[in-house]
């Protein structure tokens, strides 16, 4: 039956909390939302006088359901008066809470938004906007609020995560709630007290952002020729600022993107290779002692191959690519695999040359892509030796 079902009713007095309609309600200090009327859809004569029985048993059934209800008495042709219900009105948010079985719910909303409140005040209009929020983390929000605390007391504090002096706030914490701790001290910190520039959280963004320290990341780089070996040493990792001041003797340096592609590079008279690790060639421009070298980029041919290229181009704008060309793509277009549309690199690049940049654009339209490890061993020496 259609008319007066409870469960009904019940879903829909309970989406406005779901929505966060009541929550935010109670964040403005507004009571206009209470008294709550929600109304049932109105049986005309002819339903009621075809279903007289089944409406009967289930106005019977709404009654008991412990639901406030409204009434109204209708005047009908054929069936005389008739009271039915027409509402349910809930007068206060308590009524409605009770009923619904939400007290304990938003009295833990309440407890915890005033943890907030009371240290931020310049926040609520942020949980208005957004009064999902709070209970979106429930049970943090007093380490939540220790962390901001913390971090608009000593901005751009210098230290690692894990010497946060915050009892409870382990790094795994801070893990779990970077995008909240960020919603909320892009709001309390003042702009120069944060990189604004940065809006990638994952992988120390968070930690940048904010200045904390971060691990410095380790350039890895095998010596293609045994007279440049450094200590005996052929392949080794050095921390950024070590590497950024290296400048070994080596008069040619390549770059690749694969891991498979670095550790089987060939050897080659004075020169290095360099695991650029995809996007993490971002990690190199500060090595400026390499823009005195002959550079080379191999990475894959495929949209993001490209754009990784231009990117380390535009620090070493000499750089040349290396079989990322039309003869390598025709040559082995029977290697290609596809590139999915939602994966492929949609940006535009400035840092390619002519041939480049319409092999970008038909690897991209096509959607195929040909990784490095997929080309034969044969074709990389025949190429390495044209250098």
């Amino acid at each position: 039956m259609s008319f007066y079902d409870p469960e009904n009713l019940i879903k829909k007095a309970r989406r406005l909390y779901e929505r966060g309609m009541v929550q935010a309600s109670w964040l403005q200090e507004d009571e206009t939302l209470f008294p709550l009327r929600l109304g049932f859809k109105r049986p005309s004569e002819k339903s009621i006088r075809t279903n007289f029985e089944q409406i009967r048993k289930a106005v019977k059934t709404l009654e008991s359901s412990g639901l406030p209800l409204e009434y109204q008495t209708f005047r009908f042709a054929s069936l005389g008066k008739q009271r039915l219900p027409t509402a349910a009105v809930f007068e206060t948010r308590d009524i409605y809470l009770e009923i619904l079985g939400l007290r304990e719910r938003f009295n833990a909303f309440v407890d915890e938004s005033r943890t907030v409140l009371e240290a931020f005040p310049t926040l609520r209009p942020l949980f208005i906007k957004k009064p999902k929020l709070i209970e979106s983390y429930p049970g943090a929000w007093s380490r939540i609020v220790a962390v901001c605390r913390y971090l608009t007391a000593h901005p751009n504090p210098r230290i690692y995560l894990r010497e946060l002096p915050i009892e409870g706030v382990d790094t795994k914490f801070i893990a779990s709630h970077k995008k909240v701790l960020d919603l909320l001290l892009t709001r309390l910190l003042p702009q120069n007290a944060y990189d604004e520039a940065i809006t990638t959280l994952a992988n120390g963004g968070f930690e940048a952002k904010y200045g904390f320290l971060t691990p410095q990341p380790l350039i890895r780089f095998r010596l293609l020729d045994p007279a440049y070996a450094i200590a005996g040493q052929m392949e080794l990792a050095l921390p950024k600022p070590a590497f950024d001041t290296l400048d070994s003797a080596v008069k040619t340096v390549f770059v690749v993107e694969n891991l498979a592609t670095f550790l089987a590079f060939p050897p080659h008279p004075k020169s290095m290779v360099i695991f650029g690790s995809g996007y993490g060639v971002r990690y190199l421009k500060d090595a400026k002692w390499l823009a005195e070298k002959e550079l080379y980029y191999w990475g894959d041919l495929d949209s993001h191959g490209f754009a990784i290229l231009s990117q380390f181009r535009n620090a070493f704008a000499d750089t040349r690519s290396l079989m990322m060309d039309r003869e390598t793509a025709d040559r082995l277009a029977h290697l290609e695999v596809e590139e999915p549309r939602e994966k492929r690199y949609e940006g535009e690049l400035d840092g390619l040359t002519n041939e480049e940049r319409v092999l970008f654009e038909a690897l991209r339209q096509k959607g195929f892509r040909l990784e490095q490890e997929r080309i034969p061993i044969g074709y990389v020496l025949e190429k390495m030796s044209e250098i």
